[in-house]
């Protein structure tokens, strides 16, 4: 079930907030009034590191694992900055903006709920893309993707990219999406890898 609402939850100071998190408690995420938090200069005090949102978006609105640009940059793929937490669940779309950050829910179908690992981090398990996933669906939710140029926006580490990925594993991945749309876009990127390479 997604998050139920407490009220008061969005007065909490954030160490507090992520305190019943790691408690269990599935935590209000779309309190009306509850303060944004400006990721402009830096995480929200009492932020460890971005494991700690990635758990917090773990808990939130289960089941869900991170990938997009979340997992993207966690890798080292694409600049960090990237201050929203992206994450991939079977539930409905879903954007919440709370006192602990944005965090973001692309909705798949079930048989699309694969692919991730469990990391574990400060003692506790963080759901995050393989690094195959985590480009399918990027692949996947960014059909504007027809061109190699269609990619330059996102300043890709195409040469980590290169060494993290596992190409048969991510053809084999692509095949259980069955979606002729996504393995266009997946021959496309596999252009700028080659073209990379040439370098």
């Amino acid at each position: 079930r997604p998050a139920l609402a407490l009220a008061g939850v969005h007065r909490l100071p954030w160490p507090a907030w992520l305190g019943l998190a790691i408690g269990g408690v599935l935590l209000a995420a779309a309190v009306a009034d509850a303060p944004s938090v400006a990721w402009a200069d830096g995480l929200p005090d009492g932020v460890r590191s971005l494991a700690d949102l990635y758990f917090v978006s773990n808990k939130i609105y289960a089941p869900s694992y991170i990938s997009l640009e979340s997992a993207l940059a966690h890798y080292g793929w694409i600049p960090e900055g990237v201050f929203l937490v992206m994450a991939i669940t079977t539930l409905k779309t879903a954007n919440f903006d709370t006192i602990a950050g944005h965090f973001q829910y692309a909705s798949v179908k079930p048989s699309l709920f694969f692919g991730y690992k469990i990391l574990t981090e400060n003692g506790r398990g963080i759901k995050m893309a393989e690094p195959e996933k985590a480009l399918l669906d990027f692949l996947y939710f960014h059909p504007e993707l027809r061109e190699p140029e269609d990619f330059e926006a996102f300043r890709l580490n195409l040469f980590q990219m290169k060494s993290d990925l596992d190409l048969q594993k991510t053809q084999d991945y692509a095949s259980l999406f069955g979606s002729k749309a996504l393995g266009t876009r997946l021959l496309t990127f596999q252009k700028l890898l080659n073209d990379a390479e040439s370098y």
